[in-house]
């Protein structure tokens, strides 16, 4: 999507991920940095693109993550590494050398992460355990990354119980969360 037309968006070009051609769909979400596109996808797969040429984007390479990455996921970007919130923890992949992205050792967790946002050194993965069937107690975990490849537990921030949260973001050090029901908090 073209954003420099004054206020009007216009689609520049379409890279269609379909299984017919090898892709495994759909796409769950997307960091960017210099010419390439980072993409998680919900069929086990990390993919970069290229897209240095926007009216021709191209898949540059793509690692098999070894586990789905969730609906309400996260991915983003730290120090040539992409972290992916998956079904069991966060996939974290080197991708130093773009054409030959490397899995490392996954973080594993034990309890459901929803999202992951990455401010400075730190990573924000905002996760939760079922209690009930209107009930989780949910909470948001912080790493260090200052070794990118094995992230290092800072400390929980417990949050209200209730219904589900949709969304998270850092800014200047505060955490907002879009709480469904209860509002942003």
């Amino acid at each position: 999507v073209d954003t420099q037309l004054a206020g009007e968006l216009t689609q520049t070009a379409l890279l269609p991920f379909d299984t017919q051609a090898g892709y495994q769909s759909p796409l769950s979400d997307i960091a960017l940095a210099g010419d390439y596109a980072f993409v998680g996808s919900f069929g086990q797969q990390f993919y970069i693109v290229d897209i240095a040429d926007a009216q021709n984007p191209q898949v540059f390479s793509n690692l098999a993550v070894g586990s789905d990455a969730r609906e309400e996921s996260g991915l983003d970007l730290y120090d040539n590494h992409a972290y992916l919130v998956v079904t069991d923890g966060v996939a974290i992949i080197d991708a130093s050398d773009p054409a030959a992205p490397a899995q490392r050792s996954p973080l594993a967790l034990d309890y459901q992460p929803w999202d992951l946002e990455i401010e400075g050194q730190r990573a924000y993965i905002l996760g939760g355990v079922y209690e009930s069937a209107d009930n989780y107690h949910r909470f948001v975990e912080v790493y260090n990354l200052e070794n990118p490849a094995e992230p290092a537990l800072l400390g929980r921030l417990e949050l209200n119980q209730g219904p589900g949260w949709t969304d998270f973001s850092i800014a200047d050090s505060l955490i907002y969360i879009a709480a469904e029901t209860q509002g942003l908090q």
